[in-house]
């Protein structure tokens, strides 16, 4: 079953249940555990760098870009996915 709260969001953009604000949510609550000044830029160097590391080596881009939209995860990938690159901006 998919869920339409009728805003007109491509399911490619988020997800099929993802939308902005529940990024916006899930970041800031995150921040809560990684802010500290002292070590932001390692924090989010490190973030930066190793995301880019994973999805080249293990193949998640294509999982991001082809696979089914099967369950919770699979079908909202492009949000979750999506979380790292709003930490490290």
């Amino acid at each position: 079953m998919v869920w339409s709260w009728d805003y007109q969001e491509h399911p490619s953009e988020y997800g099929v249940h993802w939308n902005f604000y529940t990024t916006i949510a899930l970041v800031a609550i995150m921040l809560v555990f990684l802010r500290n000044p002292d070590f932001a830029l390692p924090i989010a160097f490190s973030l930066m760098v190793g995301y880019e590391f994973v999805i080249n080596e293990s193949g998640l881009d294509k999982y991001i870009f082809y696979a089914p939209r099967e369950d919770f995860i699979s079908a909202n990938r492009e949000g979750i996915e999506g979380l790292v690159g709003y930490l490290y901006l």
